[in-house]
């Protein structure tokens, strides 16, 4: 028998996709998780790494995770650099350029995040909106003029934060492979171990608490899945 293929009946959302073995696909139904046991299939995202640079004019877009308490067992924040092209194939590739995360204290939260931009240059800014995002937002303003810095585009937004929806939006990164080639590249650098240890440790669960998938939901963000 060969891998699994696909499900019947899955949601919309959740194309057929070829997992390989021991690579179960994820659905929910009725809002509640089925499949507890999927786990990503780190080869897939190997194969998509290479040595790219952003095209002249790309629009680069960072996305903006943000933790405001940095103890031992508080989330990490997360940042994303991505942009986005329209193939030919119609397909639209989300292209990411770096991703950093970690449990930044006080005003540094802002100053990386100002650091991240000033190394990217993105249009725009993209912060999720949480209690205290719009005193994060000032500082990152006052910090850049007290830096002499152009501030980037700035803008708060609000993704879904019922229970699960962050769990459902990193599961929903997996569709970046139905296509061929997969609706994905990540360029190499030193960013990448990091990010692909959140990805072979990531198992979906009702408990977001604790568990360091910040840069996940940040990539699906920076997708578009909300």
């Amino acid at each position: 028998m060969g891998p699994p293929t696909g499900r019947r009946g899955a949601p919309p959302g959740y194309p057929p996709v070829s997992l390989g073995v021991a690579h179960p696909t994820p659905y929910f139904l009725a809002g509640a998780f089925v499949d507890e046991n999927f786990r990503f299939n780190i080869t897939q995202w190997r194969a998509v790494v290479e040595d790219f640079t952003s095209p002249p004019g790309a629009d680069i877009t960072v996305i903006l995770d943000p933790a405001f308490t940095s103890n031992n067992t508080s989330d990490k924040s997360a940042l994303v650099a991505s942009f986005k092209v329209e193939r030919d194939d119609g397909v639209r590739e989300l292209n990411i350029l770096d991703t950093e995360s970690e449990r930044w204290k006080g005003g540094a939260l802002a100053d990386s995040a100002i650091d991240f931009c000033v190394k990217w240059n993105p249009a725009a800014l993209k912060i999720e909106r949480i209690p205290g995002v719009d005193i994060l937002i000032d500082l990152i303003l006052d910090k850049c003029r007290a830096r002499s810095i152009t501030a980037p585009h700035i803008e708060a937004f609000t993704p879904n934060c019922q229970k699960s929806a962050k769990n459902h939006r990193i599961l929903k990164l997996q569709t970046l492979w139905c296509s061929s080639p997969p609706a994905i590249r990540i360029r190499y650098g030193h960013y990448i171990g990091p990010l692909f240890e959140e990805v072979e440790a990531f198992v979906p669960s009702r408990q977001n608490r604790g568990r360091q998938i910040n840069t996940l939901d940040a990539l699906a963000l920076a997708c578009g899945f909300r």
